[in-house]
């Protein structure tokens, strides 16, 4: 799965629908914003469709947003097989479907963590180093 992923050092969540077949993945990447400060930017990939949309939303809308995903994510009538969580800094986390409700408070606690980390810094990552360094 990582072949598909974005190489920045954003959030990448990657959904792998078939085991076989990488064109019917999907894939939210999260980074923070170049033109907004304070905000970040959401993009999602639609292998199958070739389908990118892209926008910039605040924190809190961010969450909001993850929120209501995990939420419709419950009730996928053909869900996803496995879903990997890459953020910077960290290893891939790769959970099965069945498993990812229940690790949804440790994904959001990654996720803060992520965004503060974010917060002291000039530029992201994959494009400056970090203030103090």
């Amino acid at each position: 799965m990582n072949s598909l992923t974005n190489n920045s050092v954003g959030i990448n969540i990657h959904f792998q629908r078939d085991a076989m077949d990488a064109k019917k993945d999907d894939i939210v990447i999260i980074n923070k914003s170049k033109t907004k400060n304070g905000y970040y930017t959401v993009t999602l990939k639609n292998v199958e469709a070739g389908m990118r949309i892209a926008g910039d939303m605040d924190r809190a809308s961010l969450f909001t947003y993850l929120a209501s995903m995990f939420a419709l994510i419950e009730s996928d009538r053909q869900p996803f097989l496995k879903v990997q969580f890459t953020f910077p800094l960290m290893p891939p986390i790769l959970l099965e479907h069945n498993d990812l409700l229940d690790e949804k408070i440790n994904i959001f606690k990654q996720l803060k963590v992520t965004l503060a980390v974010w917060q002291t810094m000039e530029t992201p990552w994959s494009q400056g180093q970090p203030r103090n360094a």
